[in-house]
């Protein structure tokens, strides 16, 4: 995402406290994202808002190249090249969601997971789809990300996790809601 600017250095960190030092150490601006003021509601354009960024440019710059290992993982999880539906069942922490998916002509599913250590990796598999389903993470941007504002696949958001967070979300999701009750993983 920020290989191309020389003067960016995505770096993890386990606190702001660690990532203030580090940016003292490196002489360099530190830049807070987020804070306890966030809105839980729309946080996506939240995050935009506060530095001043269009939030449509969220899209408007969306375009991002496969990964280097997007053609490999295809290949592997997809080997005889079959109808398939794409589920990402799995949160951070890998904490998984059993997901209602109906399925009647029996298609190949295909479980994301952490296959490589670069999302991209999975843009051919999310391209190739007949259907995506997926959990609240970092996945439904992804796929957000990929098609900006057109699709041919089903895709279907999955209200499976609590989550207090709500985003923006452009292409035409099919939400598939859950007893607030049983909202927990298996």
């Amino acid at each position: 995402m920020f290989r191309d600017l020389a003067n960016i250095y995505p770096t993890p960190v386990a606190s702001g406290k660690e990532a203030r030092q580090l940016a003292d150490f490196y002489n360099c601006r530190h830049i807070y994202i987020g804070g306890p003021d966030l809105d839980q509601k729309s946080f996506d354009e939240y995050y935009y808002g506060q530095h001043q960024v269009p939030f449509n440019l969220r899209w408007d710059l969306a375009s991002t190249p496969s990964g280097p290992h997007a053609d490999a993982l295809f290949k592997k999880l997809n080997p005889k090249n079959e109808s398939y539906i794409l589920v990402n069942a799995t949160q951070s922490g890998n904490v998984k969601y059993s997901l209602k998916i109906n399925n009647p002509d029996q298609k190949k599913v295909i479980q994301v997971y952490p296959a490589t250590n670069n999302i991209f990796d999975w843009t051919n598999l999310v391209l190739h789809a007949d259907e995506i389903h997926t959990i609240d993470t970092s996945f439904v941007h992804f796929v957000e990300n990929i098609y900006a504002l057109s699709t041919r696949q089903g895709l279907f958001y999955h209200l499976a996790r609590i989550s207090k967070t709500e985003f923006t979300r452009r292409l035409p999701w099919e939400t598939v809601t859950y007893d607030k009750d049983l909202c927990q993983p298996p």
